[in-house]
C-alpha cells in the first residue's frame, strides 16, 4: 500500500494541483493526506475528483489558514473515527495482510505550547489502537539539531516535548530515503533554512506487520514542503528463514568487528529507529 502525504500550502494554485496530479500518476497512492488545503470543501472536492478520488474526509480551513483532507481509492475499506482542525484519524482495512490499523494524518501547530496540548490529544487516541498505528504529516518540530540547517537552533524544550511524545507512546520514526530535509524557506546562501518537519511515526504493532515499510522523499514543487510517500512494502522480498543469532558467534573476532563497526555508524532518526536500523544492518552483514 502506498500513502502520499503533503503540506501543499493551498490547493487553489494551478501549479500545486498540476504537481499533485503528476505525483499520483507516477506513484499511484491508495491514500492521500493533504494539509493546509486553504480552500473550502467544494473546491477541494473538485480537485480530488480530478485526481481520480471519490471518497474522502475533509476538515475545512479556518478562514484562509489550515484545512485537511484524507482521500482514498475506490474499493479500499476505510472508516473515519475522529477529526478536528489538526488531525484526521481513520481505520484502514488491509486486504493483503487481512488486518485493521489506524492512520493519523496530522498538521501540528508552530506554537510550542499549543503543539504540546495537541500531543496530549493524540496520545489519547493512540491508547486505543495498541500500536497498530502510523502517524503521517507535518509535525512542525524536529527531534534534534541535525534535522535543521541554517541560522538559529531550535528550542531544546520543543525537541524534548516531541521526543517525549513518541517515546512515551512507544512510536518509532521510520526514517526517510532521500534528501534529509522536508521544508525550506526558499532563500539563498546565509539566509537559507532547512528542516525535517514532515515524517512518519509508527507503533510497534504496525511495524511488525510492515517490516519492509519505507518513506520516500519526493521532489518539492508548488510548496515549500516536500511530498512524502509511505510504501508499506518497498522491497518485495521472497520469504527467508528466520534469522537467529548463534551464541558461538561471540567468540569469532570477525563477528565482533562487524557488530562494533555497525554500532559506530551514525543513523539519523529517533533512538528506537537508530537501534532497529543497526540491528537490521548487523543481521544482513552476518548472513551475507
Amino acid at each position: 500500500m502506498k500513502i502520499l502525504m503533503w503540506n501543499c500550502r493551498g490547493l487553489g494554485r494551478p501549479l500545486t494541483v498540476h504537481n499533485l496530479k503528476g505525483i499520483i500518476r507516477s506513484h499511484s497512492p491508495e491514500i492521500v493526506f493533504l494539509c493546509e488545503t486553504k480552500n473550502p470543501s467544494r473546491s477541494v472536492e473538485q480537485k480530488l475528483r480530478g485526481c481520480g478520488f471519490k471518497d474522502w474526509s475533509l476538515v475545512n480551513p479556518e478562514g484562509t489558514a489550515g484545512g485537511l483532507v484524507i482521500a482514498w481509492k475506490e474499493g479500499l475499506e476505510v472508516t473515519v473515527i475522529n477529526s478536528n482542525h489538526f488531525f484526521i484519524a481513520i481505520i484502514v482495512k488491509d486486504k493483503v495482510t487481512n488486518h485493521d490499523w489506524c492512520l493519523l494524518g496530522v498538521h501540528l501547530s508552530t506554537n510550542d505550547q499549543i503543539r504540546s496540548q495537541q500531543f496530549g490529544e493524540l496520545s489519547l487516541i493512540l491508547q486505543q489502537v495498541h500500536g497498530e498505528v502510523a502517524i503521517i504529516g507535518d509535525f512542525n518540530t524536529i527531534t534534534n539539531q541535525r534535522e535543521k540547517k541554517g541560522r538559529n537552533e531550535k528550542s531544546p524544550a520543543s525537541m524534548a516535548c516531541f521526543n517525549n511524545f513518541f517515546n512515551d507512546c512507544e512510536l518509532v520514526d521510520i526514517g526517510m530515503i532521500g534528501r534529509p530535509f522536508t521544508w525550506s524557506n526558499r532563500r539563498t546562501r546565509g539566509d537559507l533554512i532547512q528542516e525535517r518537519l514532515d515524517r512518519v511515526l509508527a507503533g510497534n504493532g504496525w511495524l511488525q506487520k510492515y517490516q519492509n515499510a519505507a518513506v520516500l522523499r519526493l521532489s518539492e514543487s508548488g510548496s515549500d514542503h516536500a511530498p512524502l510517500l509511505l510504501d508499506t512494502n518497498l522491497r518485495h522480498e521472497q520469504s527467508k528463514r528466520r534469522f537467529k543469532f548463534q551464541e558461538q558467534w561471540c567468540a569469532v573476532p570477525e563477528v565482533q568487528n562487524i557488530i562494533q563497526d555497525t554500532w559506530r555508524d551514525e543513523v539519523r532518526g529517533s533512538p528506537m529507529y537508530s537501534f532497529a536500523q543497526k540491528l537490521k544492518k548487523c543481521r544482513h552483514r552476518l548472513v551475507a
